[in-house]
């Protein structure tokens, strides 16, 4: 009888750990697809939008992260002054924020999306992502409509780290 209860036990242990290490062999598979290390967001206002207040409030702004969880908040262009304006920022995320959005972005397959989604020419303003993974291929995305839901979702994201970030100038 205790020979049938130890079988028992053992294949019940076995068949759940052998389970269970299978779906972490696959999310890291999957996971590990596309390492991504670095994701650049810019954000273009149309030329009746542009202010030019400090960076952390401004509406025009690029912000950098990379993997290691480093973060550049600057101008997409040039800086419209040195003497009044703070022409970069610097933070620091936790790895898990990054990982945050390297799923996301992973969700969304981001890879097969389209890099251009205007669907007429006009002068609005556009926001812009750069995704640089696996040895340095590049994926960008502009989207100048503002209304595809999965990279309003991934804006918000990204926002929303910018906003948490205690910020430090480049000096």
């Amino acid at each position: 009888m205790k020979k049938k209860y130890y079988a028992i036990i053992y294949f019940t242990f076995s068949v759940t750990f052998c389970s269970a290490m299978n779906k972490n062999l696959i999310r890291s598979k999957t996971d590990s697809i596309y390492l991504i290390s670095k994701i650049t967001f810019t954000v273009n206002p149309s030329g009746f939008d542009i202010a030019y207040n400090d960076l952390k409030i401004n509406n025009q702004y690029k912000i950098i992260i990379d993997s290691n969880g480093k973060v550049e908040l600057t101008w997409p262009g040039k800086c419209p002054n040195k003497t009044l304006l703070t022409c970069s920022y610097f933070g620091k995320i936790p790895k898990d924020k990054f990982n945050e959005i390297k799923k996301y972005l992973i969700q969304i397959n981001f890879i097969n999306l389209a890099e251009d989604y205007d669907e007429e020419t006009d002068d609005s303003g556009s926001n812009t992502y750069e995704i640089i993974f696996n040895n340095d291929k590049r994926k960008f995305i502009r989207d100048p409509n503002y209304n595809i839901p999965f990279l309003m979702e991934l804006k918000k994201k990204i926002i929303k780290i910018k906003n948490e970030i205690k910020w430090a100038e480049n000096i």
